[in-house]
């Protein structure tokens, strides 16, 4: 295992119209001995470029990967204790299972006998037994991404380095592989760093998670932090399974007390967070408040709820364990996530509760959190 360190590492790509392109600005990142850290984020935020500046594939425009406290700078990519598994990883298709395994272990000039017991055991964790005689041609999607997996562990990286290795797999599969990763990891004690736009193969995965937008790293942190303490609206929206509802306002003071009025629904007023600081609760500050589906709860339409939004239900979308409203408020269209076996139909008038503990704040102009004591 190794630490890996990033070190105000950039990375801009010339065009030949128009301006260099910055896929990476400015990141400073740590990645601890045998951990497992995912780099979370949309297409075009600097995951990929990530990987391959660490692999050695690119070179820096600025900045330093260092491993162990070394410089990777002038070290060639054979030399670096780097292996990495891609999106779409080769294999050599006129050889069977057991020979694409093997290949690793002949390039470090392993004897016969070490090549079959390391080849052997590693198909036992990975559940290629099977197929070790098969050509490599004849694997499903599932089979090659663990022949590649394994040919990559094969290898004794200091650092493994997956990029979105089980893309278009299907969920079942995804789970299972994710586990034997997991299993494999806390045996040999590897570091990984890995590219995911997956939020819940993030949340399943990683130990700490690096959130990734427009080659810029907005968040460090465990899961569950990431996940309560957003300190982005991007953040916050790429963290749930579904959306998180918007609305922009601005603050209201009336004497002693200050509240929230949204613009789409002037109508509605919501208590400003009791902790936040009075430079947060400027009159002039534009705010965004998000609330994922999660925190809306459906109640009665009954009574007046000192935190709650009334609304008509439009659509019902049935996943399950769990269904989807979409109820309209107003000009607004809020999104609920609620136990599916609910008596809830189209047309029908809803509360939708929520604690205001779990209300997100954020200013507007810039998207950062507003006061991260005001949410649980």
């Amino acid at each position: 295992m190794a630490l890996l360190e990033l070190d105000r590492l950039s990375k801009s790509f010339v065009t030949r119209r128009g301006p260099a392109v910055v896929a990476l600005a400015d990141v400073s990142l740590t990645v601890r001995p045998g951990e497992i850290l995912v780099l979370l984020g949309p297409s075009g935020s600097g995951k990929t470029t990530t990987l391959r500046l660490i692999a050695g594939l690119e070179s820096p425009s600025s900045g330093e990967v260092r491993m162990d406290g070394r410089s990777m700078t002038q070290v060639p990519p054979d030399q670096r204790g780097v292996a990495m598994v891609f999106q779409d990883q080769p294999l050599f298709s006129h050889l069977s299972t057991r020979e694409n395994l093997a290949l690793p272990l002949r390039l470090q000039k392993k004897s016969a006998n070490e090549i079959a017991v390391a080849v052997s055991q590693i198909a036992e964790v990975l559940r290629l037994e099977s197929l070790l005689d098969c050509p490599s041609s004849s694997l499903s999607g599932g089979e090659h991404r663990r022949v590649a997996l394994g040919m990559a562990m094969l290898k004794q990286p200091r650092v493994l380095l997956l990029d979105e290795p089980w893309v278009h797999l299907d969920p079942r599969l995804r789970s299972d592989l994710r586990h034997e990763l997991r299993l494999l990891q806390r045996r040999r004690g590897f570091t990984v760093l890995l590219v995911t736009h997956d939020r819940e193969e993030a949340m399943a995965l990683g130990d700490r998670l690096a959130v990734l937008h427009r080659g810029s790293l907005l968040q460090v942190g465990t899961p569950l932090d990431v996940y309560q303490q957003p300190g982005h609206a991007v953040v916050a929206d790429g963290m749930g399974r579904y959306p998180v509802n918007w609305l922009r306002g601005r603050w209201r003071h009336d004497g002693a007390s200050v509240h929230f009025v949204a613009d789409d629904l002037p109508s509605w007023a919501l208590p400003a967070p009791a902790h936040a600081s009075p430079e947060a609760l400027h009159p002039d500050r534009r705010v965004l408040l998000g609330l994922r589906p999660e925190s809306l709860r459906p109640i009665p339409y009954l009574g007046s709820p000192e935190f709650a939004l009334r609304g008509t239900v439009e659509a019902v979308e049935n996943l399950g364990v769990e269904s989807l409203l979409r109820c309209r408020s107003e000009t607004v269209l809020w999104t609920a996530r609620v136990e599916s076996g609910r008596e809830t139909t189209v047309g029908q008038n809803v509360t939708l509760g929520f604690d205001p503990a779990e209300v997100l704040w954020f200013d507007a102009a810039t998207s950062q959190r507003l006061s991260h004591s005001s949410v649980r």
